[in-house]
């Protein structure tokens, strides 16, 4: 499959014994020409969650992200779950890859965005970079996107915010792309989410 468009993502959430809440969600496109990446948008949306219950210590440690902030800056989450499906169908999902690190609970995240809303997350492609690049480095200690990149000297002072994460997956993606090559990175690693 020829991919045109590449999406880079990451998803901030709290996950507890009663489920996933998304808190963060944020997108980069790129379109893909003769080889150069131009980009195409951002999206980044938070959502402000219906208690402050939610908001663990632990998540406020992990990202920096309060209630406070969420109240202040957050979208309902209606509006959200809204907003990532019109994104989704933005693209001609075909020739559109959405590519992220380490994604099993980023793609738990969007099913929760999305399973209300009769929008099959099944027709997205996926594409996870982290065991891509752990097979390449021979090196399955590395599952953290901060670690990995700076195998590649790639820095940033705000890792755990979702368009941060995403940019920065999207940087790390360029650094194997060169390495090995686009084929190597796509051939037998694109999959559709199955729930």
């Amino acid at each position: 499959m020829d991919y045109k468009t590449f999406v880079f993502f990451d998803n901030e959430f709290v996950c507890t014994q009663n489920g996933c809440y998304p808190i963060q969600v944020s997108f980069e496109a790129k379109e893909c020409k003769s080889k150069k990446f131009k980009d195409i948008g951002l999206f980044n949306k938070f959502i402000k969650p219906r208690s402050p219950k939610v908001i663990t210590k632990y998540f406020i440690r992990y990202t920096g992200i309060t209630y406070d902030y969420l109240k202040e800056h957050g979208l309902p989450r209606k509006e959200v779950k809204k907003a990532t499906i019109e994104y989704f169908k933005s693209f001609d999902l075909d020739t559109t890859l959405f590519i992220g690190w380490d994604i099993y609970n980023d793609l738990e995240s969007f099913n929760v965005l999305t399973k209300s809303l009769r929008f099959k997350l099944k027709k997205v492609n996926f594409l996870d970079l982290s065991p891509i690049y752990q097979k390449l480095r021979k090196d399955k200690n590395r599952t953290k996107l901060a670690l990995a990149c700076s195998t590649y000297d790639l820095q940033s002072k705000d890792w755990h915010d979702a368009s941060v994460d995403a940019h920065m997956t999207y940087l790390l993606f360029t650094k194997i792309n060169e390495e090995i090559g686009l084929n190597k990175i796509i051939k037998g690693n694109v999959f559709n989410y199955k729930k």
